[in-house]
């Protein structure tokens, strides 16, 4: 593709000098997290989301490394619900940057807590997009409400999500005996989003696809209860309670869920990751065979209170 020219900004929000490729055209920023800026852009007359690393990391050669390992598990993880890498590189004034499939729709926060049925539609397909990450060697690191986007309207399906933000990936490798992984990538580093960052991961331990498990856990928990555990007034309490504290049982916040239901979730959420589900495919049969009910969360809204502006097909 040609690069001769200049990037073209939509707005006056928008930054002048990324330097992209002449085919982009971005129309505003999107959003932002702390490795990267996420606009929403053009490439040859398609839709995209262009995800930028914030130029005050620039210099920074470890987020320079993750942007590579987000690229690479993109590009090595083929799922449905996976949005798909359509173009990779380095901007002229040298940040990396990635483009991705524009995904409609809403995070799975902003749709707030639902009932058990929904939920469980929802584990699943968020369990069988974790099984196909994990079987090609890479754990999430960063599974949380605002990193799944669902589809918008009453008619949409939860098993429609799709995963996002794969920035704080590691890139794993399964040892001979099958049993045990080792870290491909940099130790050391603390990163994703407390609470449902897992004990293992808060201590800089050893990290497995149950330390994804645990996430999802604390995905369902909240969506049945509509509250997050290990509450705390700044994210170190918040670890910490992680890592010492005992669960609150979800019949304290929300007594209609099922005995099968919090079961499954109690068990990805054991502290010792060795005493969680065996695999996501494990906790996603589990979780199917969970009884469900139409009971709204407390302070969620049921499916056919949401907008009722459809996504449309692609």
């Amino acid at each position: 593709m040609s690069r001769s020219k200049p990037p073209r900004a939509a707005d006056e929000g928008l930054d002048e000098d990324l330097g992209l490729p002449a085919p982009y055209a971005l129309q505003a920023r999107a959003g932002s997290g702390g490795m990267g800026v996420v606009y929403d852009g053009r490439l040859e007359g398609r839709r995209v989301a262009v995800k930028v690393l914030r130029a005050e990391l620039a210099l920074d050669p470890e987020a320079a490394r993750r942007f590579e390992r987000e690229a690479m598990a993109a590009a090595r993880i083929e799922h449905p619900h996976i949005a798909a890498l359509l173009d990779a590189g380095t901007t002229a004034s040298g940040r990396p940057y990635l483009a991705y499939e524009w995904i409609d729709g809403q995070t799975a926060h902003d749709r707030g807590p639902q009932c058990t049925r929904v939920a469980q539609d929802f584990g699943v397909a968020l369990l069988d997009v974790l099984a196909t990450a994990h079987r090609a060697g890479f754990v999430h690191r960063d599974v949380k409400p605002n990193n799944v986007m669902v589809p918008i309207g009453e008619d949409a399906s939860s098993t429609e999500l799709h995963l996002i933000d794969f920035g704080l990936v590691a890139n794993l490798e399964r040892s001979v005996d099958h049993a045990t992984w080792t870290r491909l990538t940099g130790t050391g580093f603390v990163v994703g989003t407390p609470p449902y960052m897992a004990p293992e991961q808060i201590e800089g331990a050893a990290l497995t696809p149950q330390t994804d498990l645990w996430a999802v856990g604390m995905l369902l928990y909240w969506m049945v209860t509509g509250r997050e555990p290990f509450l705390a007034d700044t994210a170190t309490l918040r670890m910490l309670k992680s890592l010492s504290d005992p669960l609150e049982p979800i019949a304290t916040h929300a007594p209609h869920v099922s005995a099968s239901f919090a079961t499954v979730v109690y068990r990805a959420l054991e502290k010792n990751p060795q005493k969680r589900w065996l695999d996501a495919e494990a906790m996603s049969s589990a979780l199917a065979a969970a009884e469900t009910d139409e009971h709204p969360a407390p302070g969620g809204v049921m499916p056919s209170q949401a907008t009722r502006t459809l996504v449309k097909k692609r």
